[in-house]
């Protein structure tokens, strides 16, 4: 799991998680309670709830995140909640990947591969071939582009990481919205950017972070002009 440059071990398990609130509680769990030990983390659910970006109204994410903690599912994770005077938090304890198997994002990604993939440094022709600027490049090109396994377990592996970011915005992407689209509502815009996604199938991306980021870009240069 790739967390602001740090990579952390993740269960294996994580990825059968079907809740996007139970994905997003597990990788905030994993990136904090990990270095905690037996003694856990604790944080409390305003702040979970403004780390989220979520619209909902509070009371209604406390519902919502509470379903998850009381379901204490997330796997190697175990959630407590706590109430300290008038403020709830979650106790959050990191219990080691019970699977044997546990496993880093780029191992889970290159096992989910096809098992019939060339070995590592093997390169795969692409049947279009690029056109050259000049000769003398053509005669230094081969048949056809030659893409490394490497480049495509790289792909697959973003494919994963976007998937698991379906409908919650990343700290990353609310700056980089409130950086280009100055004067927009981030979280506005990130729900009306969940409504265009649920009136077509077809819209459903492959990296809802990079997707949500054009978006707002493209309103923002349709709609700046009446910005003061």
């Amino acid at each position: 799991l790739v967390l602001n440059g740090s990579v952390l071990k993740i269960d294996p398990r994580y990825f059968s998680l079907k809740g996007g609130l139970d994905r997003w509680l597990y990788r905030v769990a994993r990136k904090h309670a990990g270095s905690h030990g037996s003694k856990g983390f604790e944080i409390s659910l305003q702040t979970l709830h403004e780390k989220s970006g979520s619209m909902q109204p509070l009371r209604f994410f406390k519902r919502d995140l509470l379903k998850v903690v009381n379901r204490n599912e997330l796997p190697g994770i175990k959630l407590t909640p706590i109430q300290k005077g008038r403020q709830l938090k979650i106790k959050m304890v990191y219990t080691g990947d019970e699977a044997s198997d546990a496993q880093t994002l780029d191992e889970v990604s290159r096992d989910k591969l096809v098992e019939a993939l060339p070995e590592k440094g093997d390169v795969i022709p692409i049947a279009k071939k690029r056109k050259s600027a000049s000769p003398a490049a053509a005669a230094n090109h081969d048949d056809g582009e030659m893409v490394s396994v490497e480049n495509i377990v790289g792909r697959f592996k973003a494919r994963i990481r976007g998937k698991a970011t379906q409908g919650f915005l990343e700290p990353e992407t609310i700056e980089a919205v409130r950086s280009s689209c100055p004067g927009l509502d981030v979280y506005a815009l990130h729900e009306d950017f969940k409504a265009w996604v649920e009136d077509d199938a077809d819209r459903q991306p492959a990296d809802w972070q990079k997707a949500f980021i054009g978006w707002a870009k493209r309103h923002y240069d349709r709609v700046r002009h009446q910005l003061r």
